[in-house]
Order: structure tokens, then C-alpha cells, then sequence
């Protein structure tokens, strides 16, 4: 989507091995977002190109906030369907740069481009 009138963001989604515990302590969100909305219509567009997502969900869709390199807060969005579990996580960058540990949950990835919302 580069080149399209308005501003572009540059997203990761990062297709995970299930993440069962731990929702309860990430903020749902909220029904409204349109970053979160085109993020996952994203995801459903690339299906066949990579491990895409079914368009369901075992856990609505959460905030994700943690401390990347260089002492930094990064966020994304974390969910997750219901036919196996498979996680998915939005972000900015690639998880391989913030969380070492990345390569042992993250099977594939693939890069978006969304319409920055308004105001941003």
C-alpha cells in the first residue's frame, strides 16, 4: 500500500505457536480501533501466503506492550484463533529485533502496509 493518498504505516505480523496463559493481564481492545481493524483484514488478505489467520478467535484481540531494546516501550496487538491455537502479534518491527527469544515462537512473518487513523 505504499503510495496510496494519506500516511502508510509499516506493520509485522509475526504468526506464533499458541500462547495459552497470560490474556488476563493484556487490555482488550476496543471495538473502535481502526488501526486493529485493518491489521487484521491484512491478515485474512495474505492467506496462502504464509500460516494466515481463519478469521476467529479463541481470545478477543489484546494491547501488547513490552521493553524492547534500548530501555524503549514497543506495543502491538496479540490474538488468537480457535481452530489450533495459532497466535498472531502485530508490531511495528520485527520481533527478532526487540525479543531475543523470538525465533522460538515465531513461525513466519509477514509485512503490511495500513492507513495511518486519523490524528496520528
Amino acid at each position: 500500500m505504499p503510495g496510496a493518498r494519506g500516511k502508510t504505516e509499516s506493520w509485522t505480523i509475526h504468526c506464533c505457536t499458541p500462547f495459552d496463559f497470560g490474556w488476563e493481564f493484556a487490555s482488550p481492545v476496543p471495538a473502535k480501533d481502526e488501526r486493529l481493524y485493518q491489521l487484521l483484514a491484512a491478515a485474512a488478505e495474505n492467506q496462502g501466503s504464509w500460516n494466515s489467520w481463519d478469521g476467529d478467535f479463541v481470545q478477543e484481540p489484546r494491547y501488547l506492550v513490552w521493553v524492547g531494546g534500548e530501555q524503549a516501550l514497543r506495543h502491538g496487538y496479540i490474538w488468537k484463533q480457535s481452530n489450533n491455537g495459532t497466535t498472531y502479534i502485530a508490531t511495528r518491527d520485527s520481533l527478532s529485533r526487540s525479543v531475543p527469544s523470538a525465533s522460538s515462537f515465531v513461525l513466519d512473518e509477514v509485512t503490511v502496509y495500513i492507513r495511518a487513523p486519523e490524528g496520528d
